[in-house]
């Protein structure tokens, strides 16, 4: 089975509180004397859903709820680690400790990046860590969640209060625990317990893993030797700003088609106008055979943002469809037909991951991830009504006031930069909806001007790794593996090779969305 290396690590629901549990307080250091727990390595698939090889080695590792409680309750943490046949993970020259976001995602969205990087560069062992409260550490769940219910392992909005009231019956104030704070200390004692006598490590975040690779900074400065993020978090990040995000994006994005002689000619020379005017029309019951396969302004507008957060020339997909919409021929129709049967969502496989923790993550974002002044349930519905591109997300946080979501007070370190002077590297796309290219460029060359500090910004890239180049190679891949195996020395510059989004799309991306060649059909006036 072909796999790809992605990091597409987003919420896809939220959550507010009128709760609050126990504050989060001020960790020590990173070593924790009194505290010596085995790590029992026994041999497991890589991949979480697989058996067999490729081959890797895990472990359940005991570490306290309360960092600063060593006599109290204690959990369980997964780790894996993966390395090349026949090397020992403690000896290689480096330790690679990639974050996963959400909040709320496991270490199971990082092994294939782990297995192609172990392919290619046998020098470094990848530790993939499940952050407490998902996967196999201790993974927060509710009664109302599972494959039987409506939303399978998301959490419907109509399931919210149930899941809200098990979880605070279920977990109480164990759950002031789940924090980013407590992630860190965990990843700092981690590395610690493993790292070998002459090992370099590297730890990299990606989206909430930027999050949680800040706070670890916090925690535990001296711990690595270089650190990465990809799609950056900044310390005033807010899911109410989400969906907005997503719609300027989106707009920057959809600005593109006035560089495509056949884009412009179906979208005019406003597109944004114009696709405002096709949903609203859609709306209104224009193209009925369209809506006859249930295709609305909702399924669209969350088509559309999964495209925006991960795609690439996919991307195109975004005014074509809009276009055969408008136009609703005999031809389009029979697209429209194919797409339906065809296409999935882009976020499906993440919605039905088994290992991420909604709950965590609504905990989290309720906690850490909600600015004020927040908007209002009916202030971010409007927005979405109106919206292009947007999943939902800031409705779903600013609507589950009344579900009595539990949270716990910001953490003393909140809305402060590490202050750290190792080699960091931060790697943003210049059309991310989810951490858009602006606060970050605020925010990044100001908290992080040591030397070898470096912000590197993706022509045309959106949330994740994939950044294709002239040359045929991914320019964020690598540039981010020459820093970790070569941090303090000069950046590959590759950012100027990176091909432009191309709304000319190829026969293959016409094949994949519509089942022909044709991606526009035949043009009229």
């Amino acid at each position: 089975m072909q796999r790809t290396v992605a990091l597409l690590s987003v919420l896809l629901g939220g959550c507010v509180s009128s709760g609050t549990l126990l504050q989060d307080d001020p960790p020590p250091a990173s070593t924790v004397p009194g505290w010596d727990a085995a790590i029992d390595w026994e041999p497991c698939p890589l991949f979480s859903d697989q058996e067999g090889a490729p081959w890797a080695s895990c472990a359940l590792v005991e570490v306290p709820l309360d960092w600063d409680d060593l006599d109290g309750p204690t959990i369980d943490l997964f780790v894996k680690r993966h390395a090349a046949s026949g090397a020992d993970p403690a000896e290689t020259e480096d330790a690679v400790w990639p974050l996963t976001g959400g909040p709320g995602g496991a270490g199971n969205m990082q092994e294939a990046l782990a297995d192609l990087l172990v392919t290619n560069d046998p020098a470094a062992s990848w530790y993939l860590l499940d952050h407490r409260g998902t996967g196999r550490s201790e993974r927060l769940g509710c009664v109302s969640e599972g494959g039987a219910t409506p939303g399978r392992f998301t959490i419907t909005l109509e399931e919210l209060p149930a899941c809200a009231a098990d979880v605070r019956e279920r977990y109480g104030d164990d759950l002031n625990h789940f924090t980013t704070t407590a992630a860190a200390r965990d990843l700092a004692w981690l590395i610690e317990a493993t790292r070998g006598p002459e090992q370099r490590v590297h730890v990299h975040g990606g989206s909430y893993g930027t999050r949680w690779l800040q706070r670890f900074l916090q925690v535990a400065p001296s711990t690595a030797d270089s650190a990465s993020g990809l799609g950056v978090v900044p310390p005033d990040f807010s899911f109410g700003d989400y969906d907005a995000s997503y719609e300027e994006v989106g707009a920057a994005y959809l600005a593109r088609c006035l560089d495509s002689v056949e884009c412009v000619a179906r979208l005019g020379p406003d597109p944004v106008e114009r696709s405002h005017a096709i949903l609203d029309g859609l709306d209104a019951g224009a193209c009925p055979q369209a809506a006859a396969l249930g295709i609305d302004r909702a399924r669209l507008r969350g088509f559309f943002g999964g495209l925006l957060l991960g795609g690439w020339d996919e991307r195109v997909a975004i005014p074509a469809l809009l276009h055969r919409i408008e136009r609703c021929n005999a031809d389009d129709i029979e697209a429209l037909v194919w797409w339906d049967a065809n296409v999935p969502d882009p976020l499906s496989g993440l919605r039905s991951d088994r290992l991420f923790s909604r709950v965590l993550g609504n905990l989290v974002i309720l906690s850490e991830l909600w600015g004020e002044p927040a908007p209002t349930a009916f202030e971010a519905q409007v927005l979405l009504d109106d919206a292009i591109f947007a999943l939902g997300s800031s409705v779903r946080v600013a609507s589950l006031e009344d579900a009595d979501w539990p949270s716990y007070p910001p953490s003393p370190f909140a809305g402060e930069a590490p202050e750290v002077d190792i080699p960091l590297l931060w790697i943003n796309g210049e059309l991310d909806p989810a951490t858009p290219l602006g606060p970050v460029q605020d925010y990044v060359p100001s908290a992080f001007d040591a030397p070898d500090q470096h912000l590197v910004v993706l022509r045309d890239g959106s949330h994740g790794w994939r950044s294709p180049t002239l040359e045929g190679y991914g320019c964020a891949l690598n540039v981010f593996w020459n820093f970790v195996r070569t941090p303090g020395e000069a950046i590959l510059e590759c950012e100027d090779l990176v091909l432009p989004t191309s709304l000319s799309a190829s026969p293959a991306v016409a094949q994949w969305l519509f089942g022909r060649d044709d991606l526009w059909g035949a043009y009229e006036d």
